[in-house]
This record gives C-alpha cells, sequence and structure tokens, in this order.
C-alpha cells in the first residue's frame, strides 16, 4: 500500500494512505487533498493511484506541476519519487507492512497507543449488492453490483444499461470497496438524484433509492453496509448531514464492517460449533472466538477512550478541527455516545462559527480592496491635472488602510512636491504682480502731476506708458488711464476746434498762416485729425512755393547776389514744413547767411 506525504518548506504537514482510486487535490475545502495557499489552483491536479505507483495530472492549473524543475502536465510518482505543487512537495511512499489482521481507521499511521488509529480485526469480506430498476424501461430487471467500478449508462460500454433517452450515455458510475459505496455523477444532461437530491459524489447506503433522468433504482443489499445512524463527519460538513458526506480512506466505514463482519463470524460459528452432532466436539474451539471476539471489543472501547480523551483536549485548546477528527472517530466507533455526539456538534459548530469569520473578514476585505482602487484611481486623475492637495488628500486615505501601499506613499511624495512648486510659482507670481501693480501706479500718478501742470500732452503720453506696462490689465491702472487719455484728447480737441475753423477759412487766401495754424494745433493736440488733413492739403501748394524761392536763391547765388538770395531762401523757409525734407536743405543753405 502507497502513502503521499506532503511537505511544506521542509516541514511535514499531512501524510495520507493511499488506496486504489481517485484523489482531487486543489485549493478548495471539498478536495480530498488541501493545500492550503494562493499558489495552488481551486482544482490543481488529479491523483490517480495504482497498486505500486500514482498518476499525478494536471488540471489546467496556473502553477501546473513541478518535477526536476520542469512544468509538466502530467507525471508518474514510483514509492520514493517527489512532484511539487508550489509551495508544497508531495512524496509518494511505500506503506510498512503491517499484521494481516490489522484494520487502518483513518488516513493517517500513527502510534496506536498515541493517536489511536489501529485496531485489531479479521479480515472481513463484502456484502452482495445488487440494484434493482424499480421504475423505467427495465423495471423489475436486478442488476449485480460487484467490487470495483460500475459505469452506468445509454452507451453499450456500460456496465449497467438503461435504454432511456432521458439517461446519458456515460451517467453516472459507483464505486465499491472497503470505502463503501460512492456514487458519481460524470457530468449528465439530466443529473443525478440519491434520495430526492441531485448530487456530484456522495457514499449511498443499501435501501437509497436513486434517480438517472426517468428511471429510478433501488440499492439492495444482504445485509447493511453503512449504518444510517452514523453521522458522516468532513471538515467544512455538517456533523449529521449525510448528503455532504464524501469518503476519503475509509477508515471509518472499515470499523462499521469489521462489527458486522464480527458479528456473522460469531453467528456462523455458533451453528458450527454448537449443532446437534457437534457440540460437545467444539467447546474449545468457540471459547477461543469468544475470547477473540471479546479482545476486539476491548480494542475497540479502549479507541473510543482515546479519542475521546484527544478530543477534547483539542476542544480546550480551540483545534476545533482536530477535535472534530477525534470525537467522529468516537461516532463511528460507537454511534451511541451522547456525549462524543454533543462534543462533535459543538466542534462543528464553532468551525462553522470560525469560517463565518472568515468569510466576513474575506468580504470586508474585498470591499476595502474596491474602495483602495477607486481612491487610487482619483488620486491618481488629481494628479494629472495638478490638483496637488486633493491627490495628497485621496492617497493618504489609501495609507490610513494600508500603510504599506508603495504607490499612494509615491503619490503623497509627487502632491507634496508639486504643492512646493506650484506654492513657490505662486509666490513669484505675486511678487510680479506686485511690481507690476507699482510700476503702473506710478506712472498713472505721474501723467495726474503732468495734467494739473497744464502739461496735456506729456500727461497722455505717460498714461499711454501705463497701457504699455499693463497690457492685459491686471490691475485697475489701464482702465482709468484710458478714461483720463480720452478725456484729456477730448479737452484738446475742444481747445483747437476754433483755429482749425480759421485755418480752413484762410487755406485759400493766406495758405502760409493757414499751414502755421495747423502746425500749432498740431503742436498742442498732435491727434487733431481735421489740422493734420488740412496741413496734408496745403503741402503740395507750399512746396511749390517753397522750392520756387529756394531755385531761385540759387540762382541768385550763382551770379554773386548772396544777400538777395538768402531773402530768397528765407521766404522759402516760411512756405515749406518743418517736416518736409526741402526744409532742411533750405536751412543749410540760409545757415550760410548769417
Amino acid at each position: 500500500m502507497l502513502q503521499l506525504i506532503v511537505t511544506r518548506d521542509d516541514e511535514q504537514i499531512l501524510t495520507r494512505v493511499l488506496t486504489p482510486g481517485e484523489y482531487m487535490v486543489g485549493r478548495l475545502e471539498d478536495n480530498d487533498v488541501v493545500l492550503d495557499d494562493r499558489q495552488v489552483s481551486r482544482r490543481h491536479a488529479r491523483i490517480n493511484v495504482g497498486e505500486n505507483s500514482v498518476k499525478l495530472e494536471d488540471l489546467g492549473s496556473s502553477n501546473k506541476i513541478l518535477m526536476d524543475g520542469q512544468e509538466l502536465d502530467q507525471v508518474e510518482l514510483h514509492p520514493g519519487q517527489s512532484a511539487v505543487i508550489r509551495p508544497f512537495t508531495l512524496t509518494i511512499e511505500t506503506l510498512p507492512e503491517t499484521d494481516d489482521r490489522t484494520v487502518v481507521l483513518g488516513g493517517d499511521i500513527r502510534d496506536v497507543h498515541d493517536q489511536a488509529t489501529k485496531i485489531m480485526s479479521t479480515p472481513i469480506s463484502l456484502p452482495r449488492i445488487k440494484l434493482v430498476v424499480r421504475q423505467g424501461k427495465e423495471a423489475g430487471r436486478a442488476y449485480p453490483l460487484p467490487p470495483g467500478t460500475t459505469l452506468i449508462g445509454r452507451a453499450e460500454e456500460s456496465d449497467i444499461r438503461l435504454q432511456d433517452p432521458s439517461v446519458s450515455r456515460r451517467h453516472a458510475e459507483i464505486n465499491y470497496g472497503l470505502d463503501g459505496l460512492v456514487i458519481k455523477d460524470l457530468g449528465s444532461s439530466s443529473g443525478t438524484f440519491v434520495q430526492t437530491i441531485q448530487i456530484q459524489e456522495q457514499l449511498i447506503t443499501p435501501g437509497d433509492t436513486i434517480r438517472l433522468g426517468n428511471v429510478t433504482i433501488e440499492l439492495l443489499s444482504d445485509s447493511a453496509v453503512i449504518e444510517k445512524n452514523i453521522p458522516p463527519h468532513k471538515k467544512g460538513g455538517s456533523p449529521l448531514s449525510v448528503a455532504h458526506f464524501r469518503p476519503r480512506s475509509g477508515k471509518f466505514i472499515r470499523i462499521a464492517l469489521l462489527v458486522l463482519a464480527v458479528s456473522l463470524s460469531g453467528l456462523g460459528a455458533y451453528y458450527f460449533f454448537f449443532g446437534p452432532a457437534k457440540q460437545p466436539a467444539n467447546q474449545v474451539v468457540l471459547k477461543a472466538g469468544e475470547q477473540t471476539r471479546t479482545m476486539e471489543m476491548d480494542q475497540i472501547q479502549r479507541l473510543v477512550t482515546i479519542n475521546l480523551v484527544k478530543g477534547k483536549q483539542a476542544l480546550e485548546a480551540s483545534r476545533f478541527e482536530e477535535a472534530a477528527d477525534f470525537l467522529h472517530k468516537v461516532v463511528v466507533a460507537d454511534p451511541n455516545h451522547q456525549e462524543a455526539r454533543q462534543l462533535l456538534l459543538n466542534a462543528q459548530q464553532a468551525i462553522d462559527q470560525h469560517r463565518a469569520e472568515q468569510q466576513r473578514k474575506e468580504q470586508e476585505r474585498l470591499v476595502l480592496e474596491q474602495k483602495i482602487n477607486k481612491l487610487l484611481v482619483d488620486a491618481r486623475q488629481a494628479l494629472d491635472r495638478n490638483d496637488f492637495p486633493r491627490a495628497a488628500s485621496l492617497a493618504k486615505q489609501i495609507l490610513g488602510h494600508n500603510r504599506d501601499h508603495g504607490e499612494a506613499g509615491e503619490i503623497v511624495k509627487k502632491a507634496e512636491v508639486g504643492q512646493r512648486e506650484a506654492q513657490r510659482r505662486q509666490q513669484r507670481s505675486q511678487e510680479a504682480m506686485r511690481k507690476l501693480e507699482a510700476d503702473a501706479q506710478s506712472a498713472f500718478e505721474r501723467g495726474q502731476s503732468l495734467r494739473q501742470q497744464g502739461s496735456f500732452v506729456q500727461a497722455v503720453r505717460t498714461w499711454e506708458q501705463v497701457l504699455q506696462i499693463d497690457p492685459r490689465a491686471q490691475t485697475k491702472y489701464p482702465a482709468q488711464a484710458e478714461t483720463l487719455i480720452e478725456q484729456v484728447k477730448q479737452e484738446l480737441r475742444d481747445r483747437a476746434k476754433p483755429l482749425v475753423e480759421s485755418a480752413s477759412t484762410q487755406a485759400r487766401d493766406d495758405p502760409r498762416k493757414a499751414m502755421r495754424d495747423a502746425q500749432f494745433v498740431l503742436e498742442i493736440d498732435p491727434w487733431n485729425v481735421q489740422a493734420a488733413d488740412l496741413l496734408e492739403r496745403l503741402s503740395p501748394k507750399l512746396l511749390a512755393e517753397g522750392k520756387k524761392f529756394f531755385d531761385e536763391g540759387l540762382v541768385l547765388e550763382s551770379l554773386g547776389e548772396l544777400s538777395q538770395a538768402c531773402e530768397k531762401w528765407r521766404l522759402a523757409l516760411e512756405w515749406v514744413p518743418a517736416s518736409n525734407d526741402l526744409h532742411q536743405r533750405i536751412k543749410s543753405k540760409e545757415a550760410q547767411c548769417r
């Protein structure tokens, strides 16, 4: 016989006897071999146990099966070989040979005195079992159920073939061995039901009714295999629920079979040795049989006592699952042991409470994780739009829930750096604003002072500097300066209006006086459009007259009549506007006359 040894970090955490059959390995608690670690998938692998080796088959897990450093989908292990399902190491060993009168009660091989998991017994045989069809096309037909695996379905290769359309081709299978009778649904379309309850895999006993589609079958036996008043137990299951019990290593059923076999052997021995003809000759043999049976019953009672004590000790130490294991062994060996039943119920209630608390904590963890993720997304967005105070606030909320959250810590650092930089920029901006306001105020006030002094043109020029100092009107002064500029220009237009009208009247008769008046207007009101237009209209005539006098002067100069030439040039200066280039040439000639 083979045994499985599971280690983690060189520490042995599980030892299990492997009888031929199939075992599921994974993280969920309803697996045959539970490996509680996040690296292990919920349904990680399947163990198929043969006589001398074990096949380990991966079921599409994320971390696969490792052997000799290679990831494999399937490995075959012989005694002494190991495979890895990270972080666990699974090793197959050969179980040491034991007396042929030993029946193993638990999956773990332990010392009888310390762990109470062995009991001496005589070899036993399996009862005869049959399946009788109660409803369907084959109603009334009986099928013997041999030890081993029996396939039930509509396919030709089925061991029990049911010709009904509601039955799948490979509908279910029944495994019959020392572990008892276990029926397993094979993914049928219409389901497998035991006593009206749909199941996937379940222990069944004689008298149970099985429904496959529209076919109803009853399980019958010459003698009961498993007493129904014994509450099955499994980690995570209800202590009194048969529907959830799933046989593991046959450790409990064998006790029931042992008791049954002892009873049957005793009855047979009685008729064999105490018949009318043989009773006198077999008294010694009968007495020896009674002594053997007494020893076996004493061994069972010792097992009950040891397991009860250990169950109580584990219960007091709050090791509830361990306590449930020990107490369940007591209930299996002695179904009427009321104290063990009550203690088992207490242990299972404690286990259920612990699991409910774990589920509550897991739910709280998931809610908190969702909240942290939402805060993290908002913090990232706030950081992207340079909303540093909000980003820091959100990240600090995350750190309040998880102070080791790396990204939240980085966001806080970036937000604090961003805040300091923003503050520095704000300070520089405020300083620039204060300087801008001071410069604009200074220019504005200088313009007001010039206006009060009567220097209206200079006042306007100064206020125009205000508009250049603050072109985006970030202060109040540009608006005020524009208002004053318009007021002063209007005053200047009003003062120049009579002069402009007089110059316009004299333009034909005395263009030189009109020019002088227009130039005077532009001196006091450089923005006077009417004076500028008048001067522009007079310029061609004035230039022509001025150029004539200039040319005459040049002729007189060539004749040696410098004094007369100078008179001509002085007349030319009166006609040519000062803004014209000719005015400068005439002025240079006139300078020779001094």
